[in-house]
């Protein structure tokens, strides 16, 4: 109900309408139309940001928030409502001949800020707004890398059912060979009871293997909305694709979400900080009405200022704390900038410990491993080696494929990291967002 909603006619109005009131401050990729992936298609990353980028409930909620602090910036640039007034005097308890002959006033008072309050309560409210464009920003950036993240989880999660699937396989193929083997009279009887345990955890880790599987396909379908895994097998990248240099990541992190984000959070508390020293100033109320004399039917016109004293407060602590703020703001945007320097360098060394980790297992531990179980087998089909070796043996193959499959997962994650710091494809706003604006 909630997602039908979100995708409904009312919200294209609402972000159509805030467009053209403010287009700047609407969060760049949100839109009303679904991409989910085509059901049994194949999924590719990219595919996946696109639909987290489209049709995301989080970026729709955000995207409204932004809306509703920018009708409240132009609220709060309004005069307030003029007061009328209606004063009745020199009348006692005579009854209605003493109503009748009593004067009356009638007037009309209006507030009056000044320093600009109006102008700077206004900016502040429009500063708010565009933080909020910014950490819409920052909060669709977050979501595509945990988007990233979901979907090199799932592919590791689904290689790994497929090696329980093989695994247990394995196991069978050595149940029976022990099976045989007794038979034959070569291999105690005992051997069968082990064979069949391992046979029976394989087919279990098999089983824990397909759901943990399941379950990521759910949660990433969930980061578009939608309560359905239906989209095909995944198409990971390489693990060991490129790696951009990582001084000129360090140099592109200055248009980073979050420090995009900090940074229009510092230009709000200035704004702020300006409409502190405008409240310092009193309001004025000007009065202009007319006064009637009903014995002598005369009329005159009256008018008034009233002026509030500044003798006690003038704004000292709100000012204050504005300023101190806007500071607090500008230290934990150029921190930020530090973090963020230190995060692309620590992910550059991952990403390169991770692919050279995947690459060693790839190419050396798990043939290795396979040539060890295919030998054993032989072995122990030739009485050869006892039934511990070769268990041993299958057990150290599926380790070797599980390390493999991990250390390709953990590859392609440091990889997405570092480019989502430096704002590479595919976590820049043109490549996501299929071309919009």
């Amino acid at each position: 109900m909630i997602t039908t909603w979100l995708r409904s006619g009312l919200l294209a109005a609402a972000l159509a309408g805030g467009a053209a009131q403010a287009a700047p401050g609407l969060c760049d990729g949100v839109s009303v139309a679904a991409a989910a992936p085509v059901a049994g298609a194949p999924l590719t990353l990219d595919a996946a940001l696109r639909a987290v980028d489209a049709a995301s409930p989080e970026l729709r909620a955000s995207a409204l928030e932004t809306l509703a602090l920018r009708a409240e910036a132009r609220q709060a640039g309004r005069l307030a409502n003029p007061e009328i007034e209606v004063d009745l005097e020199e009348f006692d308890g005579a009854g209605l001949r003493a109503f009748g002959a009593s004067e009356a006033t009638v007037s009309i008072a209006q507030p009056l800020p000044l320093g600009r309050r109006l102008a700077r309560a206004r900016a502040a409210g429009e500063a708010w707004a565009d933080a909020s464009a910014a950490d819409c920003a920052a909060l669709r950036h977050g979501l595509l890398l945990e988007a990233a993240g979901l979907f090199h989880d799932l592919a590791a999660a689904e290689a790994r059912a497929s090696l329980a699937g093989d695994a247990a396989d394995l196991a069978g193929e050595v149940s029976e060979a022990v099976r045989r083997r007794i038979e034959e009279g070569g291999a105690p009887r005992i051997d069968l009871a082990p064979a069949q345990a391992e046979h029976a955890a394989a087919r279990a880790d098999l089983e824990a293997a397909r759901a943990e599987a399941s379950g990521l396909r759910l949660a990433l379908a969930a980061l578009w909305g939608e309560g359905e895994a239906e989209f095909g097998p995944l198409q990971p990248a390489e693990a060991d694709a490129a790696l951009p240099p990582v001084e000129e990541a360090v140099t592109r992190i200055q248009t980073h979400p979050e420090l995009v984000s900090a940074r229009a959070a510092g230009q709000a508390r200035r704004a702020e900080t300006a409409l502190a020293r405008a409240q310092a100033y009193p309001d004025i109320t000007v009065r202009l009405g007319m006064r009637s004399y009903r014995d002598t039917d005369d009329r005159a016109l009256i008018a008034g200022v009233s002026v509030p004293l500044p003798l006690f407060d003038r704004n000292q602590g709100g000012r204050e704390a504005a300023r101190l703020r806007a500071g607090a703001a500008e230290v934990s945007a150029a921190a930020l900038d530090l973090r963020l320097a230190g995060r692309v360098r620590a992910a550059h060394a991952q990403a390169v410990s991770a692919r050279t980790r995947a690459r060693v297992l790839a190419d050396e531990a798990a043939p290795a491993a396979r040539d060890g179980f295919t030998a054993a087998q032989v072995a122990y089909r030739e009485g050869r080696y006892g039934l511990t070796l070769l268990l041993d043996a299958r057990r150290r193959l599926i380790e070797a494929e599980t390390r493999r499959v991990d250390a390709e997962r953990d590859a392609r994650g440091a990889r997405d990291t570092l480019l989502a710091l430096g704002g590479y494809p595919p976590f820049t706003q043109s490549d996501v967002s299929g071309g919009r604006p």
